[in-house]
């Protein structure tokens, strides 16, 4: 497996240039930040939580539509240019090729927002004293929320990533990805502002099936 995500990361050379990606969400989540800490403040809260709450929505939004882009790139560009006529003529199993494709989509995904939400958590901190809002300081209870919500989120972008990666093994057209994308973020949101993030942890087990399922009966056909 760990030759067939190598293959899938040296076809893969362009990787680099998502991290441009990964480079404007980070800033885009510090000046986000910025605004939500002067937003909570004249509401008068106590502590960060509604602008952790916040950060990490919004940092889970963007990171669903990035997979949809990253989805599209190395698995449904396999199917439009018919390059996976090519893939199905290795002596290799083919679901260990498709295997390689969801696993990179998932690393690749994962690793680029677990560097966003860091940046973003440090700039939270250390920029938050210098803004002279009437915030308390940043504190023990304050790291152990975010550590709570970025755990929530790592699982909730992994779990609706694996739904739209499933659907481009279904449907095969960017179209639907896209659109599966935007249907994710909805969810998500609804999840995250009714705190109801347990629930993804179901819905992470059915799209692990679905994806299962869409891996052994779809990736095999191509129109």
């Amino acid at each position: 497996m760990q030759l067939l995500i190598g293959l899938e990361l040296f076809k893969f050379k362009k990787i680099k240039r998502y991290l441009i990606f990964c480079v404007l969400i980070t800033i885009g989540m510090c000046l986000f930040t910025t605004i939500s800490l002067f937003a909570i403040e004249q509401d008068r809260a106590a502590n960060y939580n509604d602008a952790i709450k916040m950060m990490n929505a919004a940092i889970i939004d963007c990171y669903l539509i990035f997979s949809g882009v990253l989805i599209t790139k190395v698995i449904v560009e396999e199917y439009t240019k018919r390059t996976a006529l090519i893939l199905f003529t290795y002596s290799v199993n083919r679901r260990h090729l498709m295997m390689a494709k969801v696993l990179l989509v998932l690393g690749a995904t994962t690793c680029f927002m677990i560097i966003t939400e860091l940046i973003s958590i440090i700039y939270l901190i250390v920029a938050g004293p210098y803004m002279r809002l009437a915030l308390s300081r940043f504190n023990e209870s304050d790291f152990e929320y975010w550590l709570i919500q970025f755990g929530w989120g790592i699982i909730i972008t992994v779990s609706f990533t694996l739904l739209n990666i499933s659907m481009a093994f279904i449907k095969k057209t960017s179209q639907h990805v896209f659109l599966t994308s935007l249907l994710s973020v909805i969810i998500a949101q609804i999840l995250i502002s009714q705190d109801i993030q347990k629930l993804s942890l179901i819905l992470g087990i059915l799209f692990i099936i679905l994806t299962e399922i869409s891996i052994r009966r779809y990736s095999g056909k191509i129109e």
